[in-house]
């Protein structure tokens, strides 16, 4: 039975909202025939896919149709939180996304206990890689020096 995963990672301010690496995770995963995988650059329609495709710098103000941040966000936390996501799978520097580290956090609180695995080793993100994620984020707040 195939394990059903959820990828997180950098989306916003990334070249093509970071769709590129997304894909080529999915793609990866998938043909190991272990995993279901839910990703959010597959989770749009295809009009907002394509001004994704066409948007070299990830400006996040450039969403179709109005879909602001919140919008994608509040989207893929309540899929994690009530779709049967088993794992979620976190791309490289995931904890340099403000998405990523919410949904990561989440799927950690102890009433869903997701396990969170490194894309492309699926080994667990260690409780240091918790700690640069948590120093990250004091740091964008100017609280801190940020990590490596």
């Amino acid at each position: 039975m195939k394990t059903k995963a959820y990828l997180a990672g950098r989306m916003s301010w990334q070249p093509f909202f970071g769709f590129p690496a997304f894909d080529d995770a999915a793609k990866h995963l998938r043909s190991t025939g272990e995993w279901t995988i839910i990703s959010p650059a597959e989770l749009d329609d295809k009009a907002t896919r394509k001004v994704a495709m066409k948007c070299p710098d990830g400006d996040p103000s450039k969403a179709h149709r109005g879909q602001t941040w919140g919008d994608f966000l509040a989207r893929d936390l309540k899929l994690i939180a009530d779709e049967g996501i088993e794992t979620i799978i976190c791309l490289p520097k995931w904890w340099q996304s403000e998405g990523a580290r919410v949904e990561v956090f989440m799927g950690s609180l102890p009433h869903l206990g997701l396990p969170v695995l490194k894309y492309p080793n699926l080994r667990p993100v260690t409780k240091d890689e918790y700690a640069k994620a948590y120093r990250f984020l004091l740091h964008r707040a100017g609280a801190t020096k940020c990590p490596t």
